[in-house]
């Protein structure tokens, strides 16, 4: 939901024709990654604000490429990249490029709303058993100050959406550990901006009473202060962070940052940052 706004406006959908296209594999994969009925958590990200995750549910139609590219025609624009790792458009309020990060997942890159200067990227990386996590920075240029916003989230397919209703009517809340003990394994992710290329690396998290070590990380354990029903804040000394679990507990969404790093300075997917996706391996 986070990542796919973007291209469902661009005519997200079911619906071929227009031959193929070498990013067809592209928008296959993207497509069966986000495509279904999700639940989970929304928050900010670190730095923001430390209040309680929303939690949403959502039904994301396919992403089909053909479709897509209809709908940019249609909008005055032009296909200016199409590969098996990135297709990119031009439109007349700027440029908008699905790209794939090398090893696991996808980036949004959106720069297309007309008479804005606004910078939107999405990071989705698939997870075991159809599980997301997802990471979005919105940067906005209000004369010579930028505006941010960061979201994080942990979904997990939803197979209870009602005929006819929301699937808010639904009740839905966290079933998972009270704790992150144990061990989790998965994905740390990357993107730059400037060179519009990514990368998912493999990490891994070992946790003791809430106390955390990364594979990539020195120093150490960190310390992590649970908020409840699956959120966990970090106020150590040179970072913020917060961690985010899928409602079954079974994922997480993790979000690190040197502080300050989430200010205006510095992209908050770059260096400095740490945004990982696990799967739980081993329960505490």
């Amino acid at each position: 939901m986070l990542l796919s706004a973007a291209l469902v406006g661009c005519g997200g959908g079911s619906g071929g024709g227009d031959g193929t296209s070498p990013a067809d594999p592209l928008f296959e994969a993207y497509s069966a990654a986000v495509a279904g009925d999700f639940r989970g958590p929304l928050a900010d990200g670190p730095g923001i604000d430390t209040g309680a995750p929303e939690r949403i549910c959502y039904r994301q139609l396919p992403v089909d490429r053909a479709s897509a590219e209809r709908s940019v025609a249609q909008d005055g624009g032009v296909i200016t990249e199409a590969s098996a790792s990135r297709w990119c458009a031009q439109l007349p309020g700027g440029s908008l490029c699905l790209v794939a990060l090398e090893g696991e997942g996808f980036a949004l890159d959106d720069r297309s709303v007309p008479g804005s200067q606004a910078i939107e990227v999405g990071l989705v990386v698939p997870l075991a058993n159809g599980r997301l996590v997802q990471f979005s920075s919105e940067t906005a240029l209000l004369g010579s100050h930028a505006l941010r916003d960061l979201e994080m989230g942990a979904m997990v397919p939803a197979d209870d959406f009602p005929t006819g209703a929301s699937c808010q009517s639904v009740p839905d809340g966290y079933a998972g550990p009270a704790d992150l003990d144990g061990e989790w394994a998965g994905y740390r992710v990357a993107y730059d901006p400037i060179t519009r290329a990514g990368a998912a690396t493999s990490a891994s998290m070992m946790c003791d009473g809430n106390n955390c070590a990364f594979s990539d990380i020195d120093g150490g354990a960190l310390p992590f202060a649970s908020q409840g029903f699956g959120h966990w804040v970090l106020a150590s000394a040179g970072l913020e962070g917060r961690i985010l679990s899928s409602n079954d507990g079974a994922a997480l969404a993790v979000w690190l940052c040197d502080d300050g790093l989430t200010g205006v300075e510095s992209h908050p997917f770059a260096e400095g940052c740490y945004l990982y996706g696990f799967n739980r391996l081993i329960p505490g």
